[in-house]
């Protein structure tokens, strides 16, 4: 039984079943079957990949805690940790900050330009965007 079925007025019928969902949420893998009126059929496999990002305020698996605001970020780090090594990544590779940082810690982002940044904390790492 499929667990999506989709009818478009008597022309197809789009079947789709899960074959795979990592343990992680970020690799879905979809068998789709396409059946037309004339009993004619075509399949296929689809893999989707997500990419986890952190929104404003979100708990990381880690227990770190970054919140995105204008003009800095605010990182809470959990009481197991004193300190972590920050790096900020602009898209094109260069190292903006490289830093070691504290508890309760605001890291200035004012002076970025607007685009995508990655941070690493050891084996943690996140994205967000500088509007």
């Amino acid at each position: 039984m499929p667990e999506i079925l989709y009818s478009t007025i008597g022309t197809q019928e789009i079947q789709v079943h899960r074959l795979k969902l990592s343990h992680n949420f970020q690799l879905l893998i979809l068998f789709v079957t396409i059946t037309d009126t004339n009993g004619c059929f075509n399949s296929d496999t689809i893999s989707v990949n997500h990419v986890v990002c952190l929104g404003q305020n979100e708990l990381t698996p880690s227990g770190i805690k970054v919140s995105v605001f204008p003009n800095h970020l605010q990182i809470d780090l959990p009481s197991s940790i004193s300190s972590a090594r920050f790096k900020l990544i602009d898209i094109f590779g260069r190292v903006i900050i490289d830093e070691d940082i504290h508890d309760d810690q605001y890291i200035d982002i004012s002076k970025l330009h607007t685009g995508v940044y990655i941070y690493n904390m050891g084996n943690y790492s996140g994205k967000f965007f500088k509007g």
